[in-house]
């Protein structure tokens, strides 16, 4: 479960380093943090958006971690609600996440583009 106390820390790393690895300042990295809501289930979890006209915004317009299952992104033409897999679990350095988004960046697009699992 996401602590309260390690919360706005691993939010603010993220958006640091996830930024840093994008060629972005982190303030082209909107962050809202979600608590854990035991009532709803929910472990906790942050999503970081990506400031509109910044150069990953045209395949990438938020991240999201969540501390049950992990990182999850939504593409600019993706419906709210749709998240797509990272394969990355919650527990990877903001360092390792920051290179596989650089590296989906860097990359054609594909097949997993046109797919998605919704998941909120």
């Amino acid at each position: 479960m996401l602590e309260a106390v390690n919360a706005a820390v691993l939010v603010a790393e993220a958006q640091v380093l996830i930024g840093e690895a994008l060629g972005l300042p982190a303030a082209d990295l909107d962050p809202v943090l979600y608590p854990p809501d035991p009532v709803q289930g929910s472990s906790g979890w942050f999503t970081l958006a990506v400031r509109e006209g910044a150069v990953p915004a045209a395949r990438l317009s938020v991240l999201l971690w969540d501390a049950s299952t992990g990182w999850y992104y939504r593409g600019p033409a993706d419906p709210d609600g749709v998240w797509r897999e990272t394969g990355l679990p919650p527990e990877s350095d903001p360092i390792d996440v920051g290179s596989w988004f650089a590296d989906f960046l860097a990359g054609p697009m594909t097949e997993a583009e046109d797919s998605a699992e919704i998941l909120f």
